[in-house]
């Protein structure tokens, strides 16, 4: 069924996220859970389109595994069969310390061995899935059904949600395994891949901390609040660019973005009160970094209501829209600092632009 922006409420500023559709603030955290649900249901509505439940049946098999890194890590591929009659195949790539563990992990949607190596050095082990290349292909300016979207035709959803889902079915192998500490999961992305590790952080519970990188339009950045040069939500929505990426009539609030029901906060707030560390570059204009900070200082007060207001943050660093080492070592620090106590003089309260003032004017409630 599709979607349009008459009827919806206009308005300029951030739509408070305490709000229920019907009218009623929240009050309480029974009520907050009740509320998290209502934007969820919000959210895939009319942004990423809707999910099809976990499959109850699915099955991994080892492709190859070897000693890595002059015999410091361990790196299995895997095979991961998931859906109706395990239909889907998804790769998964396991880059593993040597030794027993368990390990604290990082789901990376995306493969990327440099990066597992900063990942071992301290003493993580890294996962990675490429759902862009098994489970929906990534296009530009034309869309084409997937294997996922092809298994599940009666669910609307655009590639970010398929990118998600895949990620959370990585979820579903890994708690599985006895090396693995599931209390201690970090999902997390880059770019687009970035966009994608939000959502799935924000829908599903399982991941302890959230880390998108460079997410920019359509992840971790609002759509109301932009610097110059910044992705806007009718150019990234639109059919000669990433439309396939979302629900099919979220291109309609292109031209009519005061009519949209919600902003990134939402998506933002899904994920309190566990972690969640955006981290941004200074140049990366593209990706919206202003849109970024003015996400987590939006989502803030829903932590501070849930009473864990610094389990949220921003790391920028200079330079442009790349996947470097130092992104990662800034979410490993923040992942020490809060999984384990390990002390840092790394900063996550960074702004992109101190002179910004928030344009709403709702808070948490008492």
């Amino acid at each position: 069924m599709g979607h349009t922006v008459e009827g919806l409420q206009e308005m300029s500023e951030f739509p408070d996220p305490f709000l229920f559709a019907n009218g009623r603030r929240v009050r309480n955290q029974e009520q907050w859970q009740e509320r998290r649900e209502e934007i969820k249901d919000i959210l895939l509505k009319y942004e990423y389109g809707r999910m099809p439940p976990a499959p109850e049946d699915w099955s991994a098999r080892v492709v190859s595994s070897k000693a890595w890194f002059g015999g410091q890590a361990i790196y299995v591929v895997m095979t991961l069969n998931v859906g109706t009659g395990n239909s889907l195949e998804m790769a998964v790539r396991v880059y593993r310390p040597a030794g027993e563990g368990p390990f604290p992990a990082v789901l990376n949607i995306g493969d990327d061995a440099s990066k597992a190596k900063v990942a071992f050095t301290r003493g993580f082990m890294m996962v990675t899935c490429s759902p862009e290349l098994d489970l929906d292909p990534d296009t530009e300016g034309r869309d084409v059904a997937g294997p996922a979207q092809l298994a599940y035709p009666a669910f609307d959803w655009g590639s970010l949600a398929v990118w998600s889902w895949g990620a959370c079915r990585a979820m579903d192998y890994l708690e599985t395994r006895e090396d693995v500490q599931t209390q201690h999961m970090i999902v997390r992305g880059h770019s687009r891949m970035g966009k994608a590790a939000l959502l799935a952080g924000a829908m599903d519970e399982r991941f302890a901390m959230v880390a998108p990188n460079g997410s920019g339009t359509g992840g971790a950045s609002v759509y109301r609040v932009r610097n110059p040069g910044a992705e806007t939500l009718a150019s990234i929505s639109s059919p000669e660019r990433f439309a396939s990426w979302f629900h099919r009539d979220f291109h309609r609030f292109g031209d009519s973005l005061d009519h949209l029901p919600f902003d990134q906060h939402w998506l933002h707030a899904l994920v309190a009160p566990r972690l969640l560390l955006s981290t941004e570059a200074k140049e990366d204009r593209w990706a919206n970094p202003l849109g970024s900070q003015a996400a987590v200082e939006a989502a803030r007060h829903v932590y501070q209501f849930l009473g864990v207001p610094e389990n949220i943050g921003v790391h920028v660093r200079t330079g442009g829209h790349e996947n470097l080492d130092e992104d990662w070592h800034a979410m490993l620090d923040f992942a020490d600092l809060k999984f384990f106590g390990t002390i840092t003089q790394r900063r996550f309260d960074h702004k992109w632009d101190i002179d910004y003032s928030p344009t709403y004017k709702w808070s948490h409630p008492e």
